[in-house]
């Protein structure tokens, strides 16, 4: 049995899009839907409960992110794997037992990236299975390298229950970086090259929120100091990819002092160049026109 972990708050909007597309996945398989509601106050329950999902599980004080429903989910499931899928995401038909076909105790797909009317596939889309060998993985989180699409994202991942002790931080409650480190050290994984859901994007998305990219900045930062002995060339690699993130999201927010602050303590390489040159008068055209988050 698989176990589909969704964390919710306030999703009534988003919530029954998700839920239906993992009641989909059981033409092919035995799996239980676990909703951990972290202190709605919209129809967000009551619409799961329509549904009929396996469990609910309620927080009664918003504990301000994911990570304690994600951890609540954890401990109560019963599956011999365990999959998240965040409240406004959406499981393709037939996703999960696309990676339940894969033996191995984290297997990863691709995704298709949704804002409005407008898709855009993220990945290769060949089919192929790319297998990594024993912290390979770990050292592509740590290094933050997206070359050729290799970092896995949480809803699109399936996990052997056998990790399930690896839990998320809540101390801020949103953030997974270190989750996804310590889940892949010294550990094996599998990737599929197909689309195996939807991620939508919006306004109200967390990534978007000026408190969550400092918070993450810093956590992310200090995340990395801790690996800095073992593995000093990797963190080297990651910190000045994580600050050119960074200092594109200040770019996209018109805030040009700021990016070229970070663009400057970033990886040199001729995008972050360029991306500091138009921050003095072209920014406006390229923000328009051209990718700039994950490049």
């Amino acid at each position: 049995m698989i176990s589909v972990i969704i964390p919710t708050y306030n999703s009534e909007v988003t919530i029954e899009r998700a839920v239906r597309s993992v009641l989909s996945q059981r033409a092919d398989l035995d799996v239980e839907i676990i909703i951990c509601d972290d202190a709605s106050h919209d129809k967000t329950i009551e619409i799961c409960k329509q549904l009929g999902v396996d469990e609910i599980i309620v927080r009664q004080d918003n504990s301000g992110g994911p990570n304690w429903g994600r951890n609540a989910g954890l401990a109560a499931m019963k599956g011999d794997r365990f999959c998240f899928l965040d409240h406004d995401d959406e499981l393709l038909p037939g996703a999960l037992r696309i990676l339940s076909e894969i033996d191995a105790g984290i297997v990863f797909g691709e995704y298709y990236f949704r804002s409005g009317e407008k898709q855009i596939f993220r990945g290769i889309g060949d089919n192929r299975t790319i297998n990594y060998e024993k912290n390979e993985l770990f050292l592509n989180v740590l290094k933050q390298n997206k070359k050729g699409y290799c970092l896995p994202y949480l809803s699109g991942m399936l996990v052997s229950a056998e990790f399930k002790h690896v839990r998320f931080e809540e101390d801020f409650g949103f953030m997974d970086f270190d989750y996804m480190l310590r889940l892949a050290e010294h550990r094996r994984a599998v990737k599929i090259n197909a689309p195996v859901f939807v991620r939508y994007s919006h306004g109200s998305n967390l990534s978007l929120d000026p408190n969550f990219r400092r918070v993450s900045y810093w956590f992310s930062s200090m995340t990395l100091e801790n690996y800095y002995q073992t593995y000093p060339r990797e963190v080297a690699i990651g910190m000045s990819r994580l600050t050119g993130t960074k200092a594109r999201y200040h770019y996209i927010t018109g805030e040009n002092r700021l990016a070229r602050f970070f663009f400057m303590r970033s990886r040199l390489c001729l995008k972050s160049i360029l991306f500091f040159i138009t921050s003095f008068y072209g920014s406006k055209y390229v923000k328009k026109y051209f990718k700039i988050f994950g490049t």
